[in-house]
């Protein structure tokens, strides 16, 4: 229920026309398979995924994982490799099995080595969409369409900054619990960055109820 919540609430929030991404992620591929069929249901475009969370599973499992999620939505995947956090990397097994499905659009790459992100982006050029997680790397990449960072803190006015000069870098409020928020940045969120700031509830960090 609070992710319905959640999701319902930012689809609301939304204008006419902007593309929705749900994160739909689960200890379980079942899990995964039934949050993701309902982000399908309330229209969302695509779903936002990394390994399912409290489990390390091996390159091979999660091959299947991701193609039992495919299979039984046919929903849209933006990949999130985030090794610092998950405890394991989405590698090049799997990116290899997954790049020729056109339904996976993108990977959102946190990883934080520039290696491995200009890897990526030549390896499979075309195919797959990559997004930078890492705030140290963003800058080496203008032409990304999306680049998430974090408030900052405590550089919050760095941040701001940052994305305001960069056109292709935004912040991302989903690290910390709204009511934490740095004052100078719910003004940025208020007045000339209203399309500069991404949200985010962090879940399981912050339950979907207690963030809206």
């Amino acid at each position: 229920e609070e992710r319905d919540s959640v999701l319902q609430f930012v689809k609301n929030f939304a204008k006419p026309g902007e593309i929705l991404i749900a994160g739909t992620n689960a200890p379980s591929t079942a899990g995964v398979i039934a949050n993701t069929l309902r982000a399908k249901e309330m229209g969302y475009d695509a779903v936002l995924l990394a390994t399912p969370f409290y489990t390390k599973p091996t390159q091979a499992e999660l091959i299947r994982h991701f193609q039992a999620v495919l299979d039984a939505t046919d929903m849209p995947i933006v990949l999130y490799s985030y090794p610092d956090k998950d405890g394991i990397e989405l590698g090049w097994e799997v990116l290899d099995a997954l790049a020729d499905d056109p339904r996976v659009i993108g990977i959102k790459e946190s990883s934080g080595s520039l290696q491995r992100a200009i890897g990526i982006a030549t390896r499979y050029k075309g195919r797959i969409q990559l997004v930078s997680g890492s705030d140290d790397i963003a800058l080496d990449f203008p032409e990304l369409n999306i680049v998430g960072a974090h408030t900052g803190w405590p550089w919050t006015e760095e941040m701001i900054s940052l994305a305001w000069k960069n056109e292709n870098v935004f912040v991302g409020i989903d690290a910390q619990h709204p009511k934490y928020l740095e004052p100078t940045l719910v003004k940025f969120m208020a007045t000339r960055g209203q399309d500069k700031v991404l949200w985010g509830t962090n879940f399981p960090a912050v339950p979907h109820k207690e963030a809206i």
